[in-house]
């Protein structure tokens, strides 16, 4: 009885499934769909509606298929909102790989939290999260969403890849505008065109489809994939923000609301005013008054993210910021125009994309593609960029956040792009000697002397005040060398317009030296090493990119030990190509050997058909790198 009871039974489960919803199974996805993804979009609709300058609504049904691990946070529901951006109507539903439902997305599952903290004192960007944790691979998510506008300066972006490894099924886009709105387009290395319908009410929609996209796997010294990857990029002509009207058709255009942001909010108290002109009263020229306020202004203020409303566009007034002396990039850099107004000295607030890595943005297509204010001084026969939210860097330094990239200049009426500073190899180089004490048991102690130039000081300055140990446990990370002790270090800071990091460390190494019989075989190159080649690539996609010259050169001097001679050194090796240059000199004296190594990277974008010339100058390199000397006992 009891088995006929669980036959019943497992024939009335069977049943309740076959019933139950069932959907996206992996077995419908193409094949072709599959290889190299780490995820496949298996169906993405957007149907944003345009109903104002200030009113629409975008509506989001993403079926998304995690096929392995590192997809997993595209399984995750992400949405960020705030007071312009509302997301409302969240709904999730997580299948197994046969597509039966595993579970499904509750409102009190939702986690709710800002978007910034530690140095944010005023934001309202929220996010709203949710990770389903489901590590049985592969695993699909459904999710739908409805975001509310209230103003905005962006539209969607919509394109063919995400990122690297995701392949995509289908991806819709619809377009829908109430009479007399009108929007811009953009397209990106893609070549195709919309549906366009005219609906009641004099609506119109533009409608765009994409299918069967396979995914793109990262190359070794890619461009930013948005450069390079089809996209169709959507923007406004003219918008509204909490009552501010504006019109984005030119840069002029925007530059002109971001201008209107800005105006009469650079008043400052009295005293201020008296105190910066006694500083400033027996400066010889405007660039010694600039040094000087900057340092004024670093010394006074702290940055503190500001964001909310219509504030994370316009900046508080530099009266407060001289009160409370605190303010965000927006505040700090109308604060420092403020403090040049108030000496004659003409600046102008400037917007860019920052960040180190950050691709350039479309200079021939206007619209919000910032992130970050700045400070423009120009000068005759020069032109020098100030860094607001820094208080460490010197006037007019400001680094690889915000070099070489268009950027716009906010001026009354004549807003423009511009271009900011390119840092030459010389602003970007890193020099090293070290003597190298060698012991009869192939240990030694490293005496290092490095000085960080410009660009080269990047990954150091935060190094400089930071705790002891942190020190230590940055540079066991980055030094290549398989057995050391770090006995001591120290740094200095010579704050010129191209700063310089001085470091001084002693290590003790060892293992480093091989014993074979009366011989000992030495690794000629201590730290700076090419040991791991980029992959090889048959049919390359994407340009070479080398974002910024640069050169390292190092110096050692290895002291032999006492009762060894020198038995053989390796050549000296000369490397030239348009990607860099490469250049080893070897001396050999009575009781020392002298081995210096220059390597100089170019800037560029080159062929991706060149790749195998670009990998083969590494390759030559490492080789070179690897190279030994021998000494014998005498």
């Amino acid at each position: 009885m009891n088995k006929i009871l669980l036959i019943l039974f497992g024939i009335a489960l069977s049943i309740s499934k076959l019933g139950a919803e069932n959907k996206y199974p992996v077995s419908d996805i193409p094949s072709e769909l599959t290889k190299n993804a780490k995820v496949v979009i298996r169906e993405s609709i957007m149907n944003f509606t345009i109903q104002s300058t200030d009113n629409g609504k975008l509506e989001v049904k993403e079926v998304i298929t995690i096929m392995n691990k590192s997809g997993l946070r595209y399984a995750m529901f992400i949405e960020l909102y705030n007071k312009f951006h509302q997301v409302k109507n969240i709904k999730g539903t997580y299948y197994d790989k046969f597509g039966n439902v595993i579970k499904k997305l509750r409102r009190d599952d939702l986690i709710n939290y800002p978007a910034i903290a530690g140095y944010s004192l005023f934001d309202d960007n929220r996010i709203m999260f949710y990770n389903p944790e489901i590590d049985a691979f592969p695993f699909t998510v459904e999710y739908s969403y409805t975001i509310d506008y209230d103003g905005f300066l962006s539209y969607p972006r919509w394109g063919m890849y995400d990122d690297y490894n995701i392949s995509c099924q289908r991806k819709e886009l619809t377009v829908t505008t109430s009479k007399g709105i009108k929007f811009r387009e953009h397209y990106q290395n893609l070549d195709i065109k919309p549906t366009i319908t005219n609906l009641p009410n004099s609506n119109t929609s533009h409608s765009w489809i994409l299918s069967n996209i396979p995914a793109i796997k990262e190359e070794p010294f890619s461009p930013d994939l948005y450069s390079f990857s089809p996209s169709l990029i959507l923007a406004p002509t003219n918008f509204r923000m909490q009552g501010y009207d504006g019109n984005m058709e030119s840069w002029k255009d925007f530059g002109n609301w971001i201008y209107s942001l800005n105006k009469d909010r650079e008043a400052l108290p009295d005293e201020t005013i008296i105190k910066i002109l006694n500083l400033t009263k027996n400066a010889k020229t405007d660039k010694e008054k600039i040094e000087i306020l900057y340092k004024y202004m670093q010394d006074k203020t702290r940055y503190v993210n500001v964001s909310i409303g219509i504030g994370g566009w316009q900046p508080f007034e530099a009266e407060t910021v001289d009160r409370l002396s605190y303010g965000d990039c927006k505040a700090l850099t109308n604060y420092m125009k403020s403090l040049l107004d108030h000496v004659g000295i003409q600046s102008y607030y400037t917007i860019v994309e920052a960040g180190s890595d950050a691709p350039n943005i479309i200079s021939d297509f206007s619209m919000n593609q910032f992130n970050h204010a700045f400070l423009c001084v120009p000068q005759e026969n020069d032109t020098i960029w100030l860094e607001c939210t820094n208080q460490k860097i010197p006037a007019g330094y400001t680094g690889d956040f915000t070099d070489d990239r268009d950027v716009l200049i906010i001026k009354e009426n004549n807003s423009e792009l511009v271009h900011t500073k390119i840092y030459s190899i010389e602003e970007n180089t890193q020099k090293r000697c070290i003597q190298f004490t060698l012991n009869e048991f192939g240990e030694g102690i490293a005496d290092i002397k490095t000085k960080y130039i410009g660009l080269g000081t990047e990954n150091v300055y935060y190094l400089i005040d930071a705790p002891h140990e942190d020190v230590k446990r940055y540079h066991y990370k980055h030094i290549n060398i398989p057995d050391f002790t770090i006995e001591s270090f120290n740094y200095t800071v010579d704050r010129k317009r191209i700063p310089i990091i001085n470091e001084t460390m002693k290590l003790e190494v060892k293992n480093f030296a091989s014993a074979m019989g009366n011989h000992l075989i030495v690794p000629i190159n201590l730290i700076s090493k090419i040991e791991k080649l980029p992959r090889s690539i048959k049919d390359r996609n994407s340009e070479i990119l080398i974002k910024r010259s640069n050169c390292k050169i190092d110096s050692i001097n290895f002291m032999i030990p006492e009762g060894y001679v020198i038995e053989n050194i390796p050549e000296t090796t000369v490397i030239s190509t348009k990607y860099g240059e490469y250049k080893t000199e070897i001396v050999k004296k009575e009781h020392s050997i002298n081995y210096k190594r220059t390597l100089s990277m170019f800037k560029g974008n080159y062929p991706p058909e060149e790749y195998i010339d670009f990998r083969d100058f590494l390759s030559q390199i490492s080789k070179a790198d690897n190279a030994k000397f021998v000494l014998v006992k005498n």
